[in-house]
């Protein structure tokens, strides 16, 4: 899997791998000391993650990627909890040795500006750490985006916070009309935003970004043919 997001054709989504280029597994080797020493599960808060841009941080709602040693290697259920609540646990993966845990961060969260997370792995608990918690954090997921010029492409966001905020797309620096949002059916934690190309757009990729209520995700891409 790649930041959450399963390697597989669905629902006319093509995922490609840009794994090398969305995490530095280096970032989990001060871990691997520490764990070995005391056996206990650990992560921090820079390996807490925006699950479609990699970004630190975490938004009410939408998946998280938390990353570390230990977090799965426990009998019985892997649980996260922030400042108490219980984030519901999508999956749990090892990739290259290291682990991932992925979540849902609580709605209940809202309106705050961090949280103190752990990882309870069987009858181990990681230490607290506090992460920074956002209201939005837009991003879009690192799939296949293909249509026309003036076609419609449906993208796989994160970290909107609801579809009732301002939402606004532009593809090649042009606006691409919001056609429709509703939370995903079938990955929780991320929404569909259809949108409308421009008819002006030429062939090629052309670059793709998501804003709600004045922040912006990560420059993506679109194929236009």
């Amino acid at each position: 899997a790649l930041f959450g997001t399963p390697l597989a054709y669905l629902d006319g989504f093509t995922v490609i791998d840009l794994q090398e280029d969305r995490l530095d597994f280096q970032r989990l080797d001060a871990l691997v000391d520490g764990w070995l020493a005391d056996e206990r599960p650990a992560t921090r808060p820079d390996l807490v993650v925006n699950s479609a841009t990699g970004e630190p941080g975490a938004a009410a709602g939408s998946r998280v990627n938390i990353y570390g040693w230990g977090i799965a290697l426990r009998p019985g259920a892997t649980r996260v909890l922030m400042d108490g609540l219980d984030a519901r646990v999508a999956s749990v993966e090892t990739i290259d040795g290291s682990e991932l845990v992925i979540a849902i961060v609580p709605e209940g969260l809202r309106g705050k500006t961090s949280a103190r997370l752990q990882v309870v792995s069987g009858e181990e608990r990681s230490d607290e750490i506090e992460v920074e918690v956002k209201e939005v954090q837009p991003g879009i997921y690192p799939l296949t985006y293909a249509a026309p010029p003036g076609g419609r492409v449906n993208l796989l966001v994160s970290g909107i916070g609801g579809c009732g905020r301002a939402i606004s797309v532009t593809a090649g620096g042009k606006p691409a009309p919001l056609n429709s949002c509703s939370a995903s059916g079938w990955y929780p934690g991320a929404w569909e935003v259809e949108v409308t190309l421009s008819p002006d757009l030429p062939p090629g990729e052309t670059p793709l970004v998501l804003e709600v209520e004045g922040l912006t995700s990560p420059q993506y891409r679109v194929r236009v043919e």
